[in-house]
């Protein structure tokens, strides 16, 4: 078994519904739309990965992989975080070829698609493919698991973040705060 059906094999055990992306590695819009639903089976994954083997690979995130969301942030956004009593709890995190980190945690809800906190930080959510180790980047980086350890119930603050800013988002242009 190579390092990728390896990840496979451990993503698809975590819960996260994985897609084949990149130029190489695009499925049709009705599979996209099934593995938002439901995640793929671990043939699929491995089929698809034998028919694209230069594709990279994504969680989509969301309720298809069990209401995990990443909350994403660049490299010199932490120590000018506004939140007192700000601590990570441990999780599965990785880094992105420029530097940004995604720590993915578990909520007890749906959480809107994308939804930016403060500057430079976002909160990944529903229907959103957070790409993964073991992809290259097309300037050839690679993506990096900083810390392999199972995916964590999110943390009082970041579900505290995730439902304002999904309440923030979904009020109509104009409405008051």
């Amino acid at each position: 078994m190579n390092e990728l059906e390896n990840r496979l094999d451990i993503y698809h055990a975590m819960g996260l519904s994985i897609i084949p992306v990149g130029q190489e590695g695009m499925i049709s819009p009705a599979t996209f739309q099934r593995c938002l639903k439901q995640p793929a089976i671990r043939p699929q994954l491995h089929k698809w990965f034998r028919d694209y083997p230069k594709a990279g690979v994504a969680a989509l995130l969301g309720s298809a992989s069990g209401n995990v969301i990443a909350f994403e942030f660049g490299p010199n956004r932490v120590r000018n975080f506004p939140i007192k009593n700000f601590s990570y709890r441990k999780t599965f995190a990785t880094k992105t070829y420029r530097g940004a980190l995604n720590l993915f945690y578990r909520v007890p809800f749906a959480c809107a698609t994308r939804q930016h906190v403060f500057f430079g930080m976002h909160i990944l959510g529903e229907g959103w493919p957070c790409i993964l180790p073991p992809s290259i980047d097309s300037t050839g980086y690679p993506y990096r698991i900083l810390s392999d350890l199972p995916i964590s119930p999110a943390p009082n603050w970041l579900i505290d973040l995730a439902l304002n800013s999904s309440r923030n988002q979904n009020k109509p242009t104009g409405a008051a705060s």
